[in-house]
């Protein structure tokens, strides 16, 4: 039996067939052999039968115990590391309950015990051990019998941690704990017959991790809090005290969950990991039987993300699954990107471990280790854009390389090595793109020459670059992070009218950096109820913090717009508003722009905690000359009598208004199929001067008749 059936199973199966052997023999000495050779015996009740049940009413049943009392050996002579002994250990089990396991488990093994069951329930229908069997079989006396009932009830290990269940007959409307069947968990058969893989119930989200699949971690991606967990996890085991309980917080990655196999693997265990965002598509039943898995394998239990449970219809579930991990037994780990305990784990004695976004010192080491595996050489100063520019994960940074090579190999040439700029875009795809469900994604077009502005503004505007590609020189290498709190981002105000090149430079800034660019349009976040205008804010910068990108906050009036002395608690709220963005603003790591037209509304209390500060002046005669120039294509037809100083001097236009007018004198020219001229940009010019509410006078027109305006 033993070389049959390995790992304890074989000897378990022989106890139970010396059990029943001796049952069916005082049941065949009890009821004469012609009672038990009755083909028909167990489909009907015969009156000899109910004469003996009546005699026999107070007297034991026939196939107890002949003498002595207490449950049968069977534990000894079997090893401390089966996976009988292992499943007591898991769930606290007493010998009782490890023969009940038995009883259940052996029609899944031979089919011979259905018969065997079916004899001694004198029902050839039912194939299964009922309770009242298996505690017959396992009790000397109707008392004992009667007290075992309590190992089958709702609080006892059996039934409150699902091993077994116990399915009433199909045609009973309240059916009697005795009568009902035992059932093994299916997880727990396959666990018991050696079959180490995931019962299809969970397979779909779950998987099982063994040690040796553990890489090696380099010592910046483990933070210092973890390292001194290892040795926690037997010894919580073993203390007899609750389990070990982890919450790993911060952004979503593999590297949280590498640092689980590791940790598992220091402690000996294999990891069971699961996905509870494909998890809530299944069946409801799938907390246990996650839970299952992981506690029959003695396995560290790891489970991401628990953002997927925190949204209003998946209460529910979350509920579920916090009482089940509440009375899960082993250690476990859950990860997920609040920085804060979720609802619930905060209950169960849960430690909180941070994995941060990198600092840029390990994002540049990481970045190295990575090219170097890869087999690409970058010099230092790329080294320091891409850790300086890209606040990425280290599974981020990973990804990265991965993509820039494979682009280069296919794109360019088997034995190219990627650029700078390759590994740039593919470090920008990797940005988190819930960004963009909050705010418009702007692709730059812009260059430097096309921006026309005074010197000393084009000048800011280049130091504004230089900060962010010079941040991790002076923050890091020279210690001034150590200083800050806040401020380590730039933040800028670009001040000026409509039209005078604000998000223009917001795109050639985004270019400069080799960042994407989100315009939030501030007009559609003010929310005129009290405390919405900081939470959509909250959202939209919370979105931002892995995205890498610049944020340009347009039509930022609809704050300023509204601020005022405060009269009432309205307009104390809106300079609450205008208060909190600044903050979000210089909190945040990346590039923050606000503009606005209404520069005199604000503080200068405000304006300080801003390190740049850009005006956007209306454009003067010359500038008005260029920026007319500037937005004909070269391959536009143009009439040669076009006197761009005449319009810069005769209209006083913003360049937002010129790119408009020329626009749409394009559109005219194109209808009649040719070239554009003096006429079509005057058309036009009146049509953007009617939008201002301003009509054109025939003095305007005539300094243009000699132009060649029709």
């Amino acid at each position: 039996m033993e070389t049959a059936y390995p790992d304890g199973l074989g000897h378990a199966l022989g106890r139970l067939d010396g059990l029943l052997r001796e049952t069916v023999a005082r049941v065949l000495a009890a009821y004469g052999s012609a009672t038990a050779d009755d083909p028909f015996r167990g489909l009907y009740i015969s009156r000899g039968d109910i004469s003996r049940l009546l005699d026999d009413w107070d007297a034991h049943p026939v196939f107890a115990a002949a003498e002595g009392s207490g449950v049968p050996a069977l534990l000894d002579g079997l090893g401390q590391d089966s996976r009988l002994r292992r499943l007591a250990r898991a769930y606290g089990l007493c010998e009782a309950d490890l023969w009940l396991v038995v009883i259940a488990l052996a029609p899944e093994v031979d089919l011979r015990y259905e018969r065997l069951y079916a004899f001694l329930q004198d029902d050839v229908s039912r194939r299964r051990p009922s309770v009242d069997l298996a505690l017959t079989l396992l009790s000397a006396d109707p008392a004992e019998k009667l007290a075992r009932q309590a190992r089958l009830t709702g609080d006892a290990p059996l039934v409150r941690h699902g091993l077994i269940g116990l399915p009433a007959e199909a045609q009973s409307i309240r059916c009697p704990l005795p009568a009902c069947s035992l059932v093994l968990d299916r997880a727990v058969v396959h666990h018991l017959l050696g079959r180490d893989e995931l019962i299809a119930e969970t397979r779909d989200f779950t998987e099982l991790l063994r040690g040796e699949e553990a890489e090696a971690l380099p010592a910046e991606v483990i933070p210092h809090a973890i390292r001194l967990l290892p040795r926690l996890v037997p010894e919580a085991d073993e203390g007899g005290t609750e389990p070990l309980r982890l919450y790993f917080s911060g952004p979503p990655g593999a590297v949280k969950r590498r640092t689980a196999l590791a940790l598992a693997e220091d402690a000996g265990r294999s990891l069971v990991a699961v996905d509870l965002e494909a998890a809530t598509r299944g069946d409801a039943d799938w907390p246990r039987a996650v839970l299952q898995e992981a506690s029959l394998r003695e396995a560290v239990l790891y489970a991401e993300p628990y953002d997927a449970l925190l949204g209003e219809e998946r209460t529910a579930q979350r509920l579920r699954w916090n009482r089940a991990l509440a009375a899960h037994v082993g250690a476990s780990i859950t990860s997920g990107t609040s920085r804060s305990l979720p609802p619930g784990l905060d209950a169960m004695r849960t430690v909180s471990v941070d994995f941060p976004l990198p600092a840029a010192p390990d994002r540049r080491a990481y970045w190295q280790r990575c090219l170097e595996r890869a087999g690409v050489c970058l010099p230092a100063p790329g080294l320091d854009v891409l850790s300086g520019r890209y606040r990425l994960t280290f599974d981020q940074i990973e990804s990265a390389v991965s993509l820039a090579t494979t682009r280069a190999h296919w794109l360019d040439a088997p034995d190219a090595s990627p650029s700078l700029t390759d590994l740039s875009s593919a470090a920008r795809a990797q940005s988190d793109p819930a960004l963009g469900e909050l705010a418009h994604a702007i692709e730059p077009v812009h260059g430097w020459a096309d921006l026309v502005l005074p010197e000393d503004t084009i000048r800011l505007l280049g130091e504004l670059c230089r900060q962010v590609d010079c941040r991790q020189r002076v923050l890091h290498d020279w210690g001034f992070g150590r200083r800050l709190s806040l401020g380590r981002g730039t933040a800028a105000l670009f001040a000026g009218p409509s039209g005078t090149g604000k998000t223009t430079a917001a795109e050639i800034i985004a270019a400069e950096l080799g960042l994407g660019l989100y315009k939030i349009d501030l007009a559609g976040v003010v929310s005129k109820y009290i405390g919405e205008t900081e939470k959509n804010l909250q959202r939209i910068f919370a979105a931002a913090e892995n995205a890498n990108a610049v944020l340009f906050f347009d039509e930022a009036d609809a704050l300023f717009g509204r601020r005022s002395e405060v009269r009432d608690s309205h307009d104390r709220y809106a300079n609450i508003e205008i208060a909190y963005l600044l903050q979000r603003m210089e909190s945040y790591e990346g590039v923050a722009i606000l503009a606005t037209n209404l520069r005199q509304n604000m503080d200068d209390a405000f304006v300080r905690r801003l390190q740049f500060v850009v005006d956007f002046p209306f454009p003067d005669e010359q500038q008005r000359a260029d920026i007319w120039r500037l937005h004909f294509p070269r391959e536009a037809p143009r009439d040669d009598a076009l006197d761009f100083p005449l319009l810069a001097r005769q209209f006083r236009m913003t360049g937002g208004s010129i790119k408009n007018a020329v626009l749409a004198a394009a559109y005219l020219a194109a209808a009649e199929d040719r070239p554009i001229g003096m006429g079509d940009l005057l058309h036009a010019t009146a049509r953007e001067h009617a939008k201002a509410g301003r009509v054109l006078v025939a003095e305007d027109i005539a300094v243009f008749e000699g132009a060649g305006a029709k």
